[in-house]
């Protein structure tokens, strides 16, 4: 937990065990599925190391991303913690990733009972509301280039690591305008 226990460090060793017995650590490959659609997923992911999107599938087929999530990041199947229904997304991960996967429910009864467990708790649900909150107002008021060039400065390893499907999916364009984004910033440089 050493992850968890550098960033907060208002967590103190009892704080770090109760979070040790109810939690997981584990490493994933790059671009492998860590939650799927249609089954409730009670599971709430700290990223340690590494970038993980989610999204779902259109009915044309069409991935849409709504969340990309990269180091010190949290994340978690939204319809699964809040309303107890199966998820529609996918979360997988761009680059290799370490991440800390606690059981929402136990982490949430946690939380109830120790108020620095609470403040950790309510960290990650805060965080997740605002990283949507800051891609949504980069859709709304960002052309794509200046999105990706937000993805070059915030997220290195992710513009190194996805493929341009991936990347286009990010930005909400085609790989086609994905291409002509990047021509224009190669001949300009």
């Amino acid at each position: 937990m050493n992850g968890i226990s550098n960033q907060f460090n208002y967590l103190n060793k009892k704080d770090i065990s109760f979070l040790e017995n109810i939690s997981t650590y584990n490493k994933f490959e790059n671009g492998e599925l860590i939650i799927s659609p249609s089954f409730n997923n009670f599971n709430f992911f700290y990223i340690h190391t590494g970038i993980v999107r989610g999204y779902y599938i259109t009915e044309e087929g069409e991935e849409k991303t709504i969340f990309v999530i990269n180091n010190g990041g949290f994340f978690a199947a939204p319809e699964s913690i809040y309303n107890l229904h199966p998820t529609k997304y996918y979360f997988k991960t761009i680059a290799e990733t370490k991440a800390y996967k606690f059981d929402f429910r136990e982490l949430e009864q946690l939380a109830g009972k120790h108020s620095n467990i609470q403040t950790f708790y309510l960290y990650g649900l805060k965080y997740i509301i605002t990283t949507l909150v800051e891609r949504l107002e980069s859709f709304i008021g960002e052309k794509p280039e200046q999105r990706f060039r937000g993805l070059q400065n915030s997220m290195p390893l992710l513009i190194n690591s996805a493929n341009k499907k991936e990347i286009a999916s990010i930005l909400g364009i085609s790989p086609n305008s994905l291409s002509r984004i990047l021509t224009r910033i190669n001949n300009k440089a």
